[in-house]
């Protein structure tokens, strides 16, 4: 197959557990990557097939790599789809990973203002603080998402798992959030 697909790929995106147990019972190798990057377990995962996941898991598999993994993580929260989160964490994807502006899934889950999502995340181990390009945490993220919506569920839940609600992170937020709105102001 010229774009390097074998039978253990489609039968995990078919969600085939007894086409995939055949596979590696005929000795299929556990992750070979296709020409995308994908391995079956990446395939398994975006389907949410978790008996194939299992499967797969059982046998060593791994994700094709790293950055496939958390391109699919970050567009599972976009389209706030939980069970999708869980099953790429669940698969080997680091719940740290960061996007190109340095932003975790956390700084996502608290832009979305996903609840059910940042819970996941940080029972998964979400570092509750670090910064992205902007100089914001998740909780910076969450005062943003507020003073949209009037909301501050996720700040209180980011607070409650020990996030750091300092007066210096505050003012940092404040500061952002008032460059913010001016430039929406000149823009608009």
């Amino acid at each position: 197959d010229p774009m390097q697909r074998t039978a253990l790929h489609e039968a995990a995106k078919a969600g085939a557990a007894v086409a995939v147990k055949f596979c590696l019972s005929r000795g299929a190798e556990s992750s070979p990557c296709d020409a995308w990057e994908l391995s079956p377990l990446d395939e398994a995962v975006r389907g949410c097939h978790n008996e194939v996941r299992t499967l797969l898991l059982e046998a060593g598999a791994r994700l094709g790599s790293v950055k496939t993994a958390a391109s699919q993580l970050f567009a599972a929260i976009a389209s706030a789809d939980r069970p999708l989160v869980e099953s790429i964490l669940s698969a080997g994807c680091p719940v740290n990973v960061l996007d190109d502006d340095n932003r975790t899934p956390l700084h996502h889950a608290a832009a979305k203002g996903d609840v059910s999502i940042l819970d996941c995340l940080i029972s998964s181990g979400a570092k509750l603080d670090p910064l992205d390009n902007f100089g914001l945490t998740p909780l910076g993220e969450a005062a943003r998402h507020s003073s949209r919506t009037g909301h501050n569920r996720i700040r209180d839940r980011l607070v409650a798992a020990g996030a750091d609600d300092s007066p210096a992170d505050a003012r940092k937020t404040h500061k952002f959030l008032g460059v913010m709105t001016l430039l929406q102001i000149i823009f608009i």
